[in-house]
């Protein structure tokens, strides 16, 4: 937002966090895993050049990141 706001009172909060695994019982291997993270991002901005006469704003939102992994595992030769 360089030369168009100068951003102050930035906060970011974590909520909701989590790790989900998904583990075969029998063999005790991951199958799967899943990791979400939600952020609440609140900040004043006030506005600069052509955008000034807007004065300072509120800015808030929520950041989700998601991020999953599947592993796979060898079939070993006793197994077989």
């Amino acid at each position: 937002m360089k030369g168009y706001a100068d951003v102050k009172d930035y906060d970011a909060v974590y909520k909701n966090c989590s790790i989900y695994a998904v583990v075969n019982r029998l063999t005790d291997e991951i199958i799967s895993i899943e990791y979400r993270k939600n952020v609440d991002v609140t900040a004043k901005a006030e506005l600069l050049g052509k955008l000034a006469p807007a004065g300072e704003v509120n800015i808030s939102f929520t950041v989700e990141n998601v991020r999953k992994y599947e592993f796979e595992w060898p079939i070993l030769d006793e197994e077989a």
